[in-house]
């Protein structure tokens, strides 16, 4: 799907992302699988998304880390956590559903994320995530249309992944999400 997303005018670029669910404590908090060597570019992350170094530095970081993990600043504060220090997420695993613990490794704080609630999320390697969750599959696509035409590309995108698929663009969701780009949700 990526490849026929791209080759829709005026997309200038895909990024798959994984969606799932992790417990971090009691809480349940929204995860996102990411490949960390290409969203920086494909998704135009701004450094005001991160604390501690810019968003280039921060998928540096997470690229270097396999199993490294971008937790909120509330769940720093909630769980005294310092770079390096090790976080198990209870995670759904894809074959036998039942939520196993997994280990993570703290590398930074991430504030906001493309679909991201505005609350507790993580941000983790996709390829990490897929292995531990026995799981591959991509939840959405942040698709970067520079900014050109953005409702002329979401209608293009709604086309061609059909009605099974939920297709916002960043017009509609301008307070939530800052940047130019449109959220496929699968």
């Amino acid at each position: 799907l990526t490849g026929e997303l791209r080759r829709i005018p005026g997309v200038r670029d895909v990024e798959p992302l994984q969606h799932r669910f992790a417990y971090v404590g009691a809480d349940l908090q929204d995860l996102y699988g990411v490949d960390s060597t290409t969203i920086t570019g494909a998704a135009l992350l701004q450094d005001s998304y991160f604390d501690g170094g810019t968003a280039a530095q921060l998928m540096d970081r997470l690229a270097a880390q396999p199993d490294g993990v971008l937790v909120s600043a509330e769940t720093v504060a909630d769980f005294q956590l310092s770079p390096g220090d090790p976080v198990n997420l209870r995670i759904q695993h894809a074959a036998t559903t039942a939520f196993e613990t997994v280990p993570f490794r703290f590398i930074g704080v991430v504030k906001e994320f493309p679909t991201a609630p505005k609350d507790s999320f993580l941000v983790a390697n996709a390829a990490y995530l897929a292995q531990v969750t026995a799981n591959p599959a991509v939840g959405s696509f942040l698709i970067d249309t520079g900014g050109a035409d953005t409702p002329a590309v979401r209608q293009a995108v709604s086309d061609a992944v059909g009605a099974g698929a939920t297709v916002t663009d960043i017009t509609t969701v301008r307070g939530t999400v800052g940047s130019t780009l449109t959220s496929v949700g699968l």
